[in-house]
């Protein structure tokens, strides 16, 4: 490929990302997840709001100036009504999706494995299992 079309293609994914459009699959995620477990990385680390703009940070060590501890109040009712809704749909098993039966069960390890060719299997240890 010359020098030129390289420009141009170039020019063009400026400001795309490869990935946009794109949905992860089921298995991708758990593998992701899997990938994530024992990793440390926001280990210490606390949420800290900046009063004047409302943005969210991580912070370490002490808060910063203009800033105070804790999650905006969206993300609080968010995790709260996705708690409260987790709760009431396993409560009746008639109402569980799909992907909620699979999880914990061999079916979902048989779809991990055959979805994610020549990767490491991890156990599904400590996974809430259904009966």
């Amino acid at each position: 490929m010359d020098l030129e079309t390289r420009k141009k293609i170039s020019r063009t994914m400026k400001g795309h990302s490869n990935f946009e459009g794109h949905k992860h699959t089921h298995a991708s995620k758990e593998q992701i997840a899997m990938s994530q477990e024992g990793h440390r990385n926001a280990a210490g680390l606390k949420w800290a709001i900046n009063r004047n703009t409302g943005k969210e940070t991580r912070v370490k060590t002490k808060l910063p100036q203009g800033n105070r501890w804790g999650r905006t109040r969206e993300f609080k009712s968010w995790i709260h009504n996705k708690s409260r809704s987790n709760t009431a749909t396993h409560a009746n098993e008639s109402t569980l999706k799909p992907v909620d039966r699979l999880e914990g069960t061999d079916s979902l390890q048989k779809s991990y494995a055959t979805d994610t060719p020549g990767q490491k299997f991890k156990s599904f240890k400590g996974w809430k299992t259904q009966s």
